[in-house]
């Protein structure tokens, strides 16, 4: 996306907002697929609800020259994604350190959400000021998560070989 966002050509502008879309949409596909594994086997929803979001992208192909609504999209996608992160973190952490660690990058995720889409308006706030929040969360986020996730993994695996006798 950076790529051709140095790039100057005719429809650099969509192409980078219908990219940046599709990332958003495979986030919350990941997401999608966490929660589906956590879940019991019999109170899964079927795996094609899973790629559900990847039809938001062809809907924002329809409004891409409506700024507003694009960013209403936006904004609402990257709301989701943390509002789902936040509740895998609180319910599915088993390591108090890392539900420490956790808690810290979602906060961090949420003041980045904050401030590019509602502070940044109304205050002047340098850019790398969100920039810097956003990817302090993504490095607590990537430490906690994918070790919280391991030991939960296995922790429901061994109750599932448990409950089958």
């Amino acid at each position: 996306m950076q790529i051709l966002a140095a790039l100057e050509f005719t429809y650099s502008r969509q192409i980078l907002d219908v990219l940046h879309i599709v990332a958003l949409s495979l986030a919350l596909v990941t997401l999608l697929m966490f929660v589906r594994y956590l879940r019991p086997p019999i109170f899964r929803y079927p795996y094609f609800l899973t790629m559900a979001p990847l039809l938001i992208p062809v809907a924002q192909i329809l409004v891409i020259d409506t700024h507003l609504i694009k960013d209403i999209i936006f904004m609402t996608i990257q709301g989701i994604a943390v509002i789902v992160f936040l509740l895998l973190i609180l319910f599915h952490e088993r390591n108090r350190n890392l539900r420490h660690i956790a808690a810290i990058s979602v906060l961090l995720f949420m003041l980045a959400f904050i401030t590019y889409w509602f502070l940044v308006d109304v205050f002047f706030i340098e850019p790398f000021f969100w920039k810097f929040l956003l990817a302090s969360g993504m490095i607590f986020s990537v430490y906690s998560f994918s070790n919280g996730l391991e030991n939960t993994l296995k922790f429901t695996e061994e109750e599932h070989y448990e409950s089958r006798g």
